[in-house]
């Protein structure tokens, strides 16, 4: 039986210890909370019980480093074995009886307080990209620029290798060095990055009986001298190798026009107005925080993934790069970290007065007048990091980055009135594989459509081109074989411009072309609101004159018309208005045997219609109803409903068609037809 580590020679016998001492500086908002919810904050702060000032516990600081040195020393996702640096620095693992505890005491470190900030958050449905039910929250941070004084105190005992647990200490405080450990709640969102920069050290020999009463007298008080870097304040010439894998992206953008994200209301202020945040330096600038990114990116990776394969499929990429979602019950952290991004040279002080417009009748919104502070222009510098990434993980993040470089993926709100995009300016990649020299690549913007890329082109190109193609056309784990293609349908499609006669009667013309090409349903947009309406018979038939009820639509008139589409699952008719009276059309439609089709491919999404509840009406028509924002309309379909609301929800069916050469994308769409959402 092993003697009790209090006796004789199972005591560890401390020769040593060593004092190391810091600053720590919070680089962006920490949720350091305290576990609990009161009746006006969901998630609250963490404080001292005796001051009530900011506090970060001795277990969050040793929790992170502990993680981070495993990381380092084995790799992401590896656990320690048995001699590992991790375990002779902070212990061995959870449930080891026989373990001997750490010889490594981290102390609790109590900040001044420097005010807090309030945030809000929310749950985006992926299938809507609106709030998630029960989903809204907020939380208390600490602010950037929060200090905690940090520090540690190693017992090097008279059997421990010393230089092994130096170098270990060394390793995981190099960590808090660079900025690369988070601490607290959403590190992965851009929450609680920290940083110190240097270390004051101060060891006591304790069989020198001087320095014994020296540390037994002065022990506990702060260290003076001056500060370094923690290698050369410890003696450390050389840390642990570093075995991480991992793929980071630094990109720097322009913004096109105004971003607004909205912060803490202020009742003295605009509706909204923009979200702000104190930074390390005390300067208060406006932000893009991670957590608006990261649903941003996450909604629009779904998307990609399944127009590329296999639904299972596609979830199975989005969660292993972002993680689980909330409502399941295996969760774990995301491979993705995204930083919180401050916006710089922005114009701020401009306030906007906009009216809600209701798209249906053309009207103001009753109780719709609201003004928003958005910011306009400037530039930022977005930051990714993905660790252990597979290469098809790497090829969907290049295809987030091209979306946001072309602004092709807007960010925060009001997007449908064209706020939140950007354009990329230049970006930094690097893939660091164990074993391995890393890789690297620049690239840079060169005008529209242009780009110099620095670096092994062609790595980047097989990362979508190849590997993310190779991921779905593996084997699933029921053993079927997903395809990469299996989203896309052969076509056949012919588009040709119109020429309307002159003098004609518009309706007269459109049911005409309705007869010759087999269209079946209207959609119209005019001065005064939406038409819809179906052909029956050879005859156009509006919600408005199928119901006679004002709230069907507006009545058909030539001279308030806009634009309307004419379509079928074969063809689509499209009419425009342009300079004054002017009607343009063009007609998508299959191709003749004797014709060269514009395009051979095409997949087709569904695009939710607006409303949560539903009355059918007179034959074909059923009205649909969303009374939180004032929208109501009446496609020409028959909904089944349950309780006044659709048992399924039903959709728009757009078939978009790709391009024949280069890079795959969308060229053009047409409508094809309603389906329901299953």
């Amino acid at each position: 039986m092993a003697e009790p580590y209090w006796m004789g020679e199972g005591s560890r016998k401390i020769d040593k210890r060593l004092v190391v001492e810091s600053d720590l500086v919070l680089q962006s908002p920490a949720a350091l909370g305290n576990g609990d919810t009161d009746e006006t904050i969901d998630l609250p702060l963490l404080v001292d019980p005796l001051e009530g000032r900011p506090l970060l516990t001795g277990t969050s600081i040793a929790g992170a480093l502990r993680a981070y040195l495993l990381a380092w020393e084995h790799g992401y996702e590896k656990r320690p074995t048995k001699g590992s640096a991790s375990v002779m620095l902070f212990g061995e693992a959870r449930g080891d009886d026989e373990g001997r505890q750490s010889p490594l005491i981290v102390e609790d470190a109590i900040a001044e307080p420097k005010g807090v900030e309030f945030r809000d958050g929310v749950r985006l449905d992926p299938e809507s990209r609106t709030a998630a039910d029960d989903a809204l929250f907020n939380r208390l941070v600490w602010p950037a620029g929060t200090m905690f004084p940090l520090r540690f105190e190693l017992l090097i005992g008279a059997h421990d290798k010393e230089s092994s647990l130096k170098a270990a200490l060394a390793t995981a405080l190099h960590g808090l060095q660079r900025g690369e450990i988070a601490l607290g709640a959403r590190k992965e969102r851009g929450y609680g990055r920290a940083k110190v920069e240097a270390w004051r050290v101060k060891e006591y020999v304790l069989n020198d009986s001087k320095q014994l009463l020296a540390w037994l007298e002065h022990g506990a008080n702060k260290l003076a001298g001056q500060p370094g870097p923690i290698g050369a304040a410890l003696g450390v010439k050389d840390l642990l190798p570093d075995r991480r894998e991992g793929f980071t992206l630094s990109a720097k953008f322009k913004l096109d026009g105004a971003l607004l994200i909205a912060g803490t209301e202020d009742t003295a202020g605009p509706d909204k107005a923009y979200l702000r945040a104190r930074q390390a330096n005390g300067a208060e600038k406006p932000v893009l925080s991670g957590t608006s990114l990261t649903g941003a990116l996450r909604m629009r990776a779904l998307k990609i993934a399944r127009t590329l394969g296999d639904e299972a499929k596609a979830r199975e990429l989005v969660t292993g790069m972002f993680g689980p979602e909330a409502k399941t019950k295996s969760l774990r952290a995301s491979r993705l970290r995204v930083a919180e991004s401050v916006i710089e040279t922005a114009t701020t002080e401009l306030v906007q007065t906009r009216v809600s417009i209701d798209r249906f009748t053309g009207g103001a919104l009753d109780s719709a007048l609201f003004n928003a502070q958005p910011v306009f222009g400037g530039e930022l510098k977005m930051d990714f990091s993905l660790r252990k990434p597979g290469p098809e993980q790497i090829g969907l993040l290049l295809l987030l980055l091209k979306d946001l470089w072309t602004g092709d993926l807007a960010l925060g709100g009001e997007i449908n009135a064209g706020r939140g995009r950007f354009k990329g300016q230049n970006a930094h990649l690097c893939l660091k594989r164990a074993g391995t020299e890393p890789k690297k690549w620049v690239i840079h913007t060169q005008g529209p459509g242009k780009l110099r890329i620095e670096g092994d082109r062609q790595a980047l190109e097989d990362c979508v081109s190849k590997d993310l193609k190779d991921y779905f056309e593996s084997t699933s784990e029921t053993g079927g074989v997903m395809s990469w293609r299996r989203t896309l349908i052969p076509v056949r499609e012919f588009a040709e411009p119109l020429k309307i006669p002159n003098a004609v009667v518009i309706r007269t013309w459109l049911e005409g072309q309705a007869a010759t090409h087999g269209l079946v349903w209207l959609l119209a947009h005019a001065d005064d609101g939406v038409i819809w309406g179906r052909f029956e018979n050879g005859q156009l038939l509006t919600a408005r004159e199928a119901t006679s009820d004002p709230r069907s639509g507006p009545i058909w008139r030539e001279i308030t018309l806009q634009q309307a589409r004419l379509f079928s699952e074969h063809a689509e008719l499209l009419l425009w208005r342009e300079d004054g009276d002017t009607r343009r059309a063009r007609l998508i439609r299959g191709a003749k045997e004797e014709e060269e089709p514009n395009w051979i491919e095409a997949y087709d999404e569904k695009q939710l219609l607006w409303g949560l509840t539903g009355q059918n009406l007179t034959g074909t028509f059923t009205r649909l109803e969303h009374a939180g924002i004032g929208c109501a309309h009446v496609p020409p379909i028959k909904v089944e409903l349950k309780d006044g609301k659709p048992v399924r929800p039903p959709c728009l069916i757009t078939r978009n068609f790709l391009n024949a050469k280069g890079p795959a994308r969308v060229e053009a769409s047409r409508l094809a037809g309603f389906a329901y959402l299953e």
